[in-house]
């Protein structure tokens, strides 16, 4: 029963992940900063690991830009279709990328209860951190 999804559940299913795709996108690629998606605003917010922060600022400038031009996606890194994660490196150093959809209040993640695509009722996390943390 698993697997009842009908051709319009299906549809429905891929805009959704097509729609968390472009806001994603969308939002990774501003850092946060003035992001739209259709004439919407995202709000959210960046965060830093300590590993992370504790980068050479010059380094930290050439991973945050891989960030916001990251294009490098796969079934293998993004099984979902939701450009939600990613992996960077420069140098020696590996880092990820990581956004996550919440409430308005930062409170709990979007599920059942919220539209996940609705900037009205959502906020984002884009997590920046080292591989090893």
């Amino acid at each position: 029963m698993a697997n009842d999804m009908t051709t319009s559940d299906m549809h429905r299913d891929y805009q959704t992940r097509l729609m968390l795709a472009e806001q994603n996108d969308a939002f990774r690629q501003a850092l946060g900063v003035n992001a739209f998606w259709h004439g919407n605003e995202l709000q959210g917010r960046v965060k830093m690991s300590p590993g992370f922060r504790a980068i050479a600022e010059e380094m930290k400038a050439t991973l945050i830009g891989r960030v916001m031009s990251f294009t490098g996606f796969s079934s293998a890194n993004d099984p979902w279709q939701d450009h939600a994660c990613g992996v960077i490196e420069a140098g020696d150093i590996h880092a990820r990328w990581q956004v996550e959809i919440f409430d308005t209040s930062y409170s709990f993640g979007v599920g059942d209860v919220i539209d996940a695509t609705d900037p009205h009722q959502t906020r984002r996390v884009l997590t920046l951190s080292l591989a090893s943390e």
